[in-house]
């Protein structure tokens, strides 16, 4: 709030942190579609039905998504030295005698994403290194492929149990990876995870084109709506103009012309509204006619079309899901750790063997997440936050003012 009076995004990306959660289950994923287990379960399937598998658990058009996230940013959360493309390398861009090495210099500079922010987050209770904030326990990777029928339920049991985690070293691990409570709540308090509270105070208009079987997904942008939809109720401040096949507007279009000057009507109209309503409302009643959702499909660029079923209804401007989602969790992307409940057997659709249902207990031992909860530690962001006295942040005092001598 407050840097910038309003934002025209055309790649969204809600924030980093949710963000990392489609990164960090697709590098999984492909680990686990390199695995024995996998490849068991998939002999004598041509590569078009495996590939369709791999989407259905990902959630995505198609299997190419997941392995552009773990090329991509695979490796970003990675301490230490690791190779890519052939060459040695790590995230700080130090000589590799300064990294740390579990065995040759364990006391050397991590790398990692949570050491990078070891001043926001603070130290792992215990440990040197900081806090760890990705989570999966509880997730059931491919859920909603098994209720569609995309998977069977040994699929389903099979991915379950050897999906695993990747510890604070970026080793592969069979158990999952479950988060300390209280970091998560230090995600939401800081602004790590986005609030819809402070996005209220900001016009947004959304060029929304398609990447999907990239990292662009157009889902993104919709999960800012569904955020913004469930505290606020409404998303009255957020416009999305579709448009496909590619990422930038299409040629003739001028919706980027359209996008500043619509853009600047509704700021100027903010500024000239000299009345004592909040921000918010403000953005709301100074909205100009322009500022409408549509989409444009097909090869004509001057319809605009403003029925969103027919453009969700486009196989270009179609939006798909993500991993979490297919496991059960909210457009929204926004739960870094979900609630549990108990594994319950009339929960699914599929029948499963007595030693399927032991094996899935087996695979969630503490139980499955409960997305009907909100995640733990969700609470409103508070801008802003002085970090001099440590991790965590506590409110800027109010703002100074000038006092006529």
């Amino acid at each position: 709030p407050g840097v910038l009076d309003g934002i025209q995004p055309a790649c969204t990306y809600p924030d980093s942190h949710s963000t990392r959660l489609e990164v960090a289950d697709c590098v999984l994923l492909e680990n686990y579609y390199r695995s024995d287990e996998f490849a068991r379960l998939v002999d004598g399937l041509d590569e078009t039905a495996i590939n369709a598998r791999k989407a259905s658990i990902a959630g995505h058009l198609d299997q190419q998504a997941c392995g552009a996230w773990a090329r991509s940013f695979g490796h970003s959360n990675n301490p230490g030295n690791f190779e890519r493309g052939g060459e040695i390398t790590n995230n700080c861009q130090l000589p590799q005698n300064w990294v740390y090495d579990p065995q040759s210099n364990p006391d050397g500079v991590r790398c990692s994403q949570p050491d990078h922010e070891i001043a926001l987050w603070g130290q792992a209770p215990g440990q040197d290194y900081g806090r760890p904030y990705y989570d999966n326990a509880g997730v059931q990777y491919g859920l909603a492929a098994l209720n569609a029928g995309a998977i069977n339920a040994e699929e389903f049991v099979t991915l379950n149990e050897n999906i695993g985690s990747n510890g604070v070293d970026r080793q592969f691990q069979k158990n999952r990876l479950a988060a300390d409570p209280e970091t998560m709540a230090l995600a939401y308090r800081m602004g790590m995870v986005t609030d819809p509270r402070q996005w209220a105070k900001t016009p947004i208009i959304d060029l929304r084109g398609n990447d999907n079987s990239g990292i662009h997904m157009n889902w993104r942008a919709f999960a800012v709506r569904d955020r913004l939809d469930r505290v606020l109720g409404h998303h009255d401040n957020q416009i999305i103009w579709r448009y496909g096949p590619g990422l930038l507007p299409p040629e003739g279009s001028g919706l980027t012309e359209l996008a500043l000057e619509t853009m600047d009507e509704w700021l100027t109209a903010i500024n000239a509204d000299s009345s004592d309503l909040p921000r918010e409302q403000k953005v709301i009643n100074n909205k100009p006619e322009a500022a409408r959702d549509f989409c444009l499909i097909g090869d004509d660029v001057q319809t605009k079309v403003t029925d969103f079923a027919r453009c969700d209804a486009d196989p270009i401007l179609a939006y798909y899901e993500s991993p979490r989602q297919v496991a059960g969790g909210p457009l929204a992307e926004n739960i870094l750790k979900c609630s549990l409940k108990p594994l319950t057997r009339t929960d699914y659709n599929h029948e499963f063997s007595d030693q399927q249902w032991k094996r899935l207990q087996s695979a969630f031992p503490q139980g499955v997440c409960d997305w009907s909860k909100p995640g733990v530690g969700m609470q409103p962001t508070i801008p802003w936050l002085d970090y001099s006295n440590g991790p965590g942040g506590e409110p800027l005092p109010a703002a100074p003012s000038s006092v006529g001598l």
